[in-house]
């Protein structure tokens, strides 16, 4: 495991226009970025002052992202450099010494420690400015510690072979997260899912009856390196943005299953009236492709 700056940045030179991402990569990740052909040969998109208003939402949400005007289907929302980009999949070594003695939670508490002090080096790195973005968002999983804590809440997943139109070796993590400074202040507590059409929250402090269709989506290009937030139908000012953090195509038994959705069975309530159902379903599979399709274009 490295640590890295990307785009690089040499001692005494100036800062990026765009910024810059502090990451924890396998060397030969970090080779797969750095020479990709599509790496850096685009610029940032250009979002314009206003799009989006950051503010406390309803209802103890805490902080939340609104459009800030009138927003149109295919738009981008937001364009920015992540701050960190860590390992998806925790590599952990316990060494051998006792390791059988070890309780499952011990295991756990050994691991979260250590990926506590790894990010200690990571946002240590940052600007002062990028340090404070980090530490000041929400944290969900305080029982992991602070800056792990922070990066379980608001990371977003980025696949590196996708990304680079290569293959990683099968032992080293594919997946990373990466921790954006207002992509990650998006609403993604709610998770639309259609299977057998059920609105789950994340976070129980959300009543379900509020809508949870996502009007976003978000994707990272290897081109700017930068993560985009794009809208997939049109906003309307003073509208919440919402992201959903599992696939709108994926079943709800997918859904349970996975880490995200490891302890949130008791948030399922209960499903849509059948009345309701196949005019959802239509709207998910509409959504579904209008996603998918938005993360197969290369965007600048």
């Amino acid at each position: 495991m490295v640590y890295t700056t990307l785009p690089e940045q040499f001692i005494g030179a100036p800062e990026h226009p765009d910024g810059h991402t502090q990451c924890m990569l396998m060397g030969t990740t970090k080779a797969q970025i750095v020479r990709s052909p599509l790496y850096l040969t685009q610029p940032m998109p250009k979002v314009a002052a206003g799009t989006v208003i950051i503010k406390n939402a309803s209802e103890g949400a805490g902080l939340g992202v609104f459009a800030g005007r009138d927003i149109k289907f295919g738009e981008f929302i937001v364009a920015e450099r992540p701050l960190l980009m860590h390992p998806a999949d925790f590599v952990y070594n316990p060494g051998t010494a006792g390791v059988r003695d070890y309780t499952y939670g011990q295991h756990m508490a050994i691991m979260r420690h250590e990926i506590e002090i790894g990010l200690e080096v990571a946002i240590g790195r940052m600007s002062d400015r990028n340090q404070a973005a980090y530490k000041s968002l929400f944290n969900a999983h305080t029982e992991d510690g602070p800056l792990l804590g922070i990066m379980r809440t608001n990371a977003f997943g980025v696949n590196i072979d996708e990304l680079t139109h290569t293959t990683s070796a099968p032992h080293l993590p594919k997946v990373y997260s990466i921790v954006t400074k207002d992509g990650s202040k998006i609403n993604h507590r709610y998770i639309f899912i259609f299977g057998n059409i059920d609105f789950i929250t994340t976070l129980t402090r959300l009543p379900p009856k509020k809508s949870c269709v996502p009007n976003v989506c978000q994707k990272f290009s290897i081109t700017s390196f930068s993560s985009q937030i794009i809208a997939i139908r049109d906003i309307k000012a003073g509208e919440e943005i919402l992201y959903a953090l599992t696939y709108c195509s994926q079943s709800l038994g997918g859904a349970k299953s996975s880490r995200l959705m490891g302890s949130l069975a008791a948030a399922v309530p209960a499903p849509l009236h059948p009345q309701n159902r196949t005019s959802s379903v239509r709207r998910a599979a509409r959504m579904s492709r209008v996603i998918k399709g938005f993360m197969t274009l290369r965007w600048s």
